[in-house]
């Protein structure tokens, strides 16, 4: 009985040590991009958030610069970001890869107020872009 719960102990040790190696979550691609393109946001490394932009982004969303810093303001800073969920998106946005679109959705919390925060994404040129999003 005490050889069979040693045995026990050392499987349950070796499986936590797998998961923790392996990263621990898995976090669907998508979501990983999403979560890279709003870090990035917050950093203001707007160069570098604008290799994940779509050709397919809006004309009145193309300066997300401008329109990330009026959602800050209204926010405050420092903000934090969680995601909530990711759903496949449904938006009228064409895009090629609509079908395979996720809406990523983010709780902001600013210094100011809370808000809402939704990237569109979908798979482009063997990676994912960001193709829309809405600041609230």
């Amino acid at each position: 009985m005490k050889r069979n719960l040693i045995y026990v102990l050392a499987v349950v040790a070796v499986a936590v040590f797998v998961y923790l190696m392996m990263g621990g979550p898995m976090v669907a691609p998508s979501q990983k991009a999403a979560v890279q393109f709003v870090t990035l946001l917050n950093e203001k490394k707007y160069d570098e958030a604008g290799t994940m932009i779509s050709e397919h982004l809006p004309e009145d969303k193309k300066d997300f610069k401008l329109l990330w810093m009026r959602a800050m303001d209204k926010w405050g800073e420092p903000a934090k970001f969680n995601p909530i969920e990711e759903v496949d998106g449904q938006t009228v946005i064409p895009h090629p890869n609509a079908s395979q679109s996720k809406r990523v959705e983010f709780e902001v919390r600013g210094y100011n107020s809370n808000g809402y925060l939704a990237i569109f994404i979908a798979p482009e040129n063997g990676g994912w872009k960001v193709f829309d999003y809405a600041l609230n």
